[in-house]
């Protein structure tokens, strides 16, 4: 509706003369200015078929001019509403294209602030993402040493219940009844085990005040990780409450991330001396091993030595029931001998005369019998030598073999003697026989 009205208005407007003697302009002049404003608004088209209409239909443009006189007070009234309604459109279209204008500069600003915001935003929540990432590995390594701490307190009280035992072993060992075997091990062996054991309580002690140290320095961490997690609550709230504070926020992050620098310093100085600590700890645990070991070494040499003392006394023992036994039947046969030449003494009084080569045969066989206990007192004596080496158990088994052999072949000797003397003496016998034959037959 509005083109059709401003389209008849353009009519009346154009073939009208009163339109040349108000605007004082020639014809193609008023068909200009309305064309541009036409073309201004959109309404170019108007202009062009009223120029068409006026150069095909000459006959209309005279019954026109006919009616002007009745139409002249609607076509100015028309007019006037056209010019209203183009310059009211014409307003309105500036009016809109300004205020569009405005909108989309108002807009692209904004919006250009907001995503820069946007962006500075996501940023700084990427950045606290990290952040409470580091701190909880951090949290994480303060466990993971926090355990290794209540682990190397358990190694600790191993040890230490290990030293004590130690100790109690000591203590049992310098009893007096142990005295004996003290003076067997050596004091030299002795002192140095009390040195190495004074010298694994002291380097123990120190071990002990280091885990102290670690202890507060890891106290100390978790503090400073609590503060850090308050911090970056608090920086979370600020940053949700105010957007203002995004430059003290980003400080803040800065602040957070030395302070996160200097907690992971921390935590490597911690971790070092951790690592410390475990050296030391391990050095402690291969020195009490190594302690232990030469505990057991010389336990095992202490009964090693008891049981040879035990062998060999009770082989000497042995040996001496033996040689007691043997010494009882030598002093039996002896007897029996004395007995027998006594009884041949008697027997050959009468025959003194005759008797003479019996008599120096008696002589050797005393002679052999002097000889026999000469023998049998030299094994007395070296029973003796053996009855206090057993008792000493310091003589080494190879010497007691040797000494046992040799009174094995000294027993031989005698056995051997003693069978030369029964031989003897059955010798003589039988010539005592054979001189009372004689005399039988001389008398």
């Amino acid at each position: 509706m509005p083109q059709s009205r401003t389209r008849n208005s353009l009519f009346t407007i154009i073939n009208h003369p009163y339109q040349v003697f108000i605007s004082k302009k020639p014809l193609k002049q008023s068909f200009q200015s309305y064309q541009e404003i036409g073309g201004e608004n959109g309404y170019c088209f108007g202009v062009q078929e009223s120029t068409q209409m006026k150069e095909k239909s000459p006959s209309a443009m005279a019954s026109v001019k006919g009616s002007v006189n009745k139409e002249k007070e609607i076509e100015s009234l028309k007019m006037e509403v056209g010019k209203n309604e183009v310059s009211d459109k014409e307003a309105s279209f500036n009016k809109m294209k300004d205020e569009s204008g405005m909108v989309k500069s108002s807009e692209s600003d904004p919006t250009e602030s907001l995503s820069e915001d946007q962006q500075r935003i996501h940023q700084l929540s990427e950045q606290i993402k990290e952040r409470k990432e580091s701190e909880k590995k951090i949290y994480d390594s303060y466990v993971a040493q926090s355990k290794e701490f209540e682990q190397e307190k358990v190694s600790l009280e191993h040890s230490k219940n290990q030293i004590n035992s130690l100790l109690e072993n000591m203590q049992k060992w310098e009893h007096p009844s142990n005295v004996s075997f003290q003076t067997s091990m050596g004091n030299d062996h002795l002192k140095r085990l009390e040195l190495e054991l004074q010298f694994t309580k002291e380097k123990l002690v120190r071990a002990q005040e280091d885990e102290q140290a670690s202890s507060l320095r890891a106290k100390n961490l978790t503090e400073e990780v609590n503060f850090l997690k308050s911090e970056m609550k608090f920086i979370a709230d600020a940053e949700e409450n105010n957007k203002k504070a995004m430059d003290d926020l980003a400080l803040a992050l800065k602040e957070v991330i030395t302070e996160a620098n200097e907690a992971k310093n921390k935590l490597s100085a911690t971790q070092f001396e951790l690592e410390k600590t475990k050296g030391l700890v391990e050095n402690l645990k291969m020195k009490l091993k190594m302690v232990e070991g030469k505990y057991n070494e010389a336990k095992k040499e202490a009964d090693r030595y008891k049981n040879t003392s035990e062998r060999l006394r009770i082989e000497a023992e042995e040996s001496l029931m033996a040689w007691n036994t043997r010494e009882i039947g030598f002093v039996d046969c002896i007897r029996k001998a004395e007995d027998e030449r006594n009884a041949a003494k008697e027997e050959s009084k009468a025959l003194l005369e005759s008797l003479e080569e019996a008599e120096n045969m008696n002589k050797k066989a005393k002679e052999e019998n002097q000889k026999l206990r000469d023998i049998m007192k030299q094994a007395i004596n070296e029973a003796n030598v053996a009855n206090e080496a057993a008792n000493s158990a310091r003589e080494e088994n190879s010497q007691l073999k040797d000494s046992i052999a040799k009174k094995d072949e000294a027993l031989n000797f005698l056995s051997q003697e003693n069978e030369t003397l029964k031989i003897n003496e059955a010798a003589a016998c039988e010539m005592i026989k054979e001189l009372k034959q004689l005399r039988n037959k001389g008398v």
